[in-house]
């Protein structure tokens, strides 16, 4: 499994509650020495799915969902998913 310190992947992806979510799993451990780090790790992943996104290729994976970003983080599981919902019935 990819995690935060795989570049140009998408670690997971999952269609829940009709949304397409992007999961960044994150493994690494948030010490003080190495914060600015992994920050920077952090950074440059969430770059590379800003990337999937804007050049399409999420809208080509799951043409029937319309784009709609909610971020969230959680500190159990430490992932962060980028939703889309899916495009309604009576649209």
């Amino acid at each position: 499994m990819s995690n935060v310190t795989d570049r140009g992947v998408i670690d997971i992806t999952l269609e829940e509650d009709n949304k397409y979510v992007l999961i960044i799993i994150d493994t690494l451990e948030w010490k003080f020495s190495n914060r600015v780090n992994h920050g920077r790790i952090l950074q440059d992943k969430i770059n590379d799915y800003l990337q999937y996104i804007v050049s399409g290729q999420a809208a080509e994976a799951k043409p029937n969902y319309v784009r709609s970003y909610e971020l969230s983080h959680s500190i159990l599981i430490a992932s962060i998913a980028l939703i889309f919902s899916k495009e309604s019935e009576n649209s």
